[in-house]
């Protein structure tokens, strides 16, 4: 994956709480022990997190090689984005919010699954169980979508990293807050379950809502951990997967029901500009703009929408009718950003499929993803 390195393996600093000392200086996470954070094997959970606490602002992928070895409920591993608290009422897991992580269980407890949580909910589980023995994992974190895609290479043989089971978070309700920039990790040993104790060598980054975090209890071990940052292109690379019937044998998963963020702002009372563009499905006789106005906005926000249709028949995402440039999806552009829309529909796809227009797959998805990026970059 391309992009610029935010960390290579994590440099950290081991604060052990207020029973110990801090053990060593700033080092590489695989300069001692291979780069290991081993549990506690009595059961207790321990946690591991960054220092810098700003993470959910930028697009990234983090790595990280977990060996599980049973233990029942307590031999789970947790790995994740978020506070990295322990919540006392909860076994110990990481659900203060906000957080999104994975519960890796082991072989003895829940069949091996791996389940995703939202702020202390479960929301939906791997298609693909895991179990003992030790596996790569995976977070991919689309900053802008708010979406956590989080997959896993069972029994990792070292090499290059192949998803045997995925899960994806729709994270649009965690309401991250934005801190400094660091590299510390702090752990607090034998963690009591209250306040994270550390050494006085702990630095302050701010606010601690978005670090990166894993975690568990007998024995389950991590190592090996990288962290890249990733790029707009990047993430539309990714195939985060999207399974609104909520089924599991799709190995993916997003949240049912959750209403677009547009229709939320209308509900709030918000006024909203609605720009459509694309063929003659949206601009000719059935023009279901209309529709969409006549028998839904109008009735439920009345007053608070403004549409503007620059739909042109025949048209492609780069092609016109009549061969002319100026009325194709990218020549319409200008026309659509002078409204200042809040929401734009875009609809091309059946006339770049057109085989006298000589669109390429390529060439359409390009074309798409250009018209996206210069309606945002002037209406961000």
């Amino acid at each position: 994956m391309k992009g610029n390195m935010m960390m290579a393996g994590f440099s950290f600093i081991l604060a052990l709480g207020a029973i110990c000392a801090v053990q060593g200086a700033e080092r590489k996470l695989e300069d001692e022990k291979g780069g290991t954070f081993s549990t506690p094997d009595n059961g207790g959970r321990s946690y591991i997190r960054s220092g810098r606490s700003d993470f959910a602002k930028d697009n990234f992928q983090a790595e990280a090689t977990v060996t599980i070895k049973g233990g029942s409920g307590a031999g789970c591993a947790f790995f994740g984005l978020g506070k990295g608290e322990g919540n006392a009422n909860n076994y110990m897991e990481p659900t203060t919010a906000p957080s999104v992580y994975i519960r890796l269980a082991p072989s003895d407890f829940g069949g091996g699954s791996v389940t995703a949580s939202v702020n202390g909910q479960d929301v939906g589980n791997a298609s693909v169980v895991v179990g003992d023995g030790t596996h790569r994992i995976r977070m991919t974190w689309d900053a802008e979508g708010k979406r956590a895609l989080f997959e896993v290479d069972k029994d990792w043989d070292g090499k290059q990293f192949k998803s045997d089971s995925e899960v994806t978070i729709n994270a649009s309700d965690v309401k991250f807050g934005t801190g400094g920039k660091g590299a510390l990790f702090e752990i607090d040993k034998d963690w009591d379950g209250k306040q994270f104790k550390a050494d006085a060598a702990d630095v302050k980054f701010g606010n601690d809502d978005a670090r990166l975090f894993i975690g568990g209890a007998n024995g389950v071990k991590f190592e090996g951990f990288t962290s890249e940052q990733l790029t707009k292109e990047d993430i539309r690379k990714i195939e985060f997967g999207e399974n609104f019937t909520n089924d599991p044998s799709a190995g993916t998963w997003l949240p049912v029901g959750r209403p677009a963020k547009f229709v939320e702002s209308l509900r709030a009372g918000k006024k909203l500009t609605i720009v459509t563009m694309g063929t003659s499905l949206t601009g000719g006789t059935w023009r279901w703009p209309d529709v969409m106005m006549k028998d839904w906005l109008d009735k439920d926000f009345p007053g608070q929408v403004t549409l503007f249709n620059e739909a042109v028949g025949a048209s492609a995402s780069s092609v016109g009718p009549g061969n002319n440039p100026a009325l194709s999806g990218l020549g319409k552009l200008p026309a659509v950003i002078a409204h200042k829309p809040d929401l734009v529909f875009i609809e091309f796809a059946v006339n770049d499929a057109y085989i006298p227009y000589k669109i390429s797959l390529a060439d359409s998805k390009k074309n798409l993803n250009t018209i996206i990026d210069k309606i945002l970059e002037s209406n961000p």
